[in-house]
């Protein structure tokens, strides 16, 4: 699931407390995909496999397995999928745009709550008073700076405006498109915007309910996990 700040939630969830490399590394993947999609650029992440980092990328992963094997995401994406496509979207983009907007307006939720906004202010400073191997030298410069982009606008804010994730998420599968050409199909055209903001606002109170259970079921998993001594890898 593409959500820093639901990915930064489960960590400080599930370890307790999170340190700063194990926030970061809690949401790295998220960034490295989105270097990828919208600079073109790839992060190697089997560079950073030890320590707290390390961990953190492998929460992440493990994270993304159990939320997208709850019944609820199923529903969730099938549902928007579907609504997308009755409105005129294309079915491979309708159905990229689902698996993305119901993740992204998860965090569109989590960012109205107490506790995941208090973790997020949290790695937020993490970030940028430079407390974390992202200012280590072992990423490139341009990477440190779009990560730190993203908590200097505080990109989750607008998770919760149809208009802006409409934007948000035509603008990212079009970027996807500029550098996977097989993917120049799967796009969302100025002239759809209204349709995917009106979907968006009908199916919003639904998405984010649905993603809440499934978010809550999937920190249970993984707390029983963690706590019997599975690796959470």
């Amino acid at each position: 699931m593409p959500n820093v700040l639901a990915h930064n939630y489960v960590a400080h969830r599930v370890m307790r407390v999170a340190t700063p490399n194990l926030a970061l590394g809690s949401v790295l993947p998220d960034f490295a995909g989105m270097y990828r999609d919208y600079q073109g650029k790839r992060v190697d992440l089997r560079l950073f496999r030890e320590g707290m980092l390390g961990w953190g990328i492998h929460l992440h992963r493990r994270t993304d397995e159990v939320f997208d094997a709850q019944p609820e995401k199923t529903r969730a994406t099938a549902d928007l999928a579907a609504h997308l496509r009755a409105y005129g979207i294309k079915p491979g983009a309708a159905r990229l745009s689902a698996h993305l907007l119901a993740d992204i307006m998860l965090d569109g939720a989590l960012i109205d709550q107490h506790e995941p906004r208090g973790a997020f202010a949290a790695l937020t400073e993490y970030i940028l008073d430079g407390e974390t191997e992202l200012h280590s030298g072992k990423f490139t410069p341009d990477f440190t700076q779009f990560v730190e982009g993203y908590f200097e606008e505080s990109v989750p804010t607008y998770y919760s405006e149809p208009e802006k994730l409409a934007r948000i998420t035509a603008r990212r599968l079009a970027k996807r498109a500029r550098t996977a050409k097989a993917r120049a199909d799967r796009t969302i055209g100025r002239d759809q915007l209204p349709a995917l903001t009106e979907v968006i606002d009908i199916q919003a109170d639904r998405v984010r309910r649905l993603g809440l259970s499934a978010l809550t079921r999937t920190i249970l998993i993984l707390e029983q996990q963690t706590d019997a001594g599975v690796p959470v890898s």
